[in-house]
């Protein structure tokens, strides 16, 4: 059986981190003052969803991190 045909399906609609960093659509902070070595907070100025993938290297804040797992950032 081959499949000739489909319906039309929505897709979502996303952007690289890198690409929302470069047009200053995302912003990576620490969670508090003190901050933690495990959680970063991550603003979303798009209207779309942002891929952070796995071995994405975010630097700045109270120092660079490299994640260890894709994630989707809401818009």
């Amino acid at each position: 059986m081959v499949q000739l045909a489909t319906a039309d399906q929505d897709t979502l609609k996303y952007i690289s981190s890198e690409a929302a960093i470069k047009a200053d659509l995302l912003r990576v902070t620490e969670v508090s003052e003190s901050g933690s070595v495990n959680e970063l907070l991550v603003l979303n100025g798009s209207d779309a969803f942002v891929f952070l993938m796995d071995g994405d290297i975010l630097l700045g804040a109270k120092q660079n991190r490299v994640l260890n797992t894709s994630v989707f950032s809401r818009p």
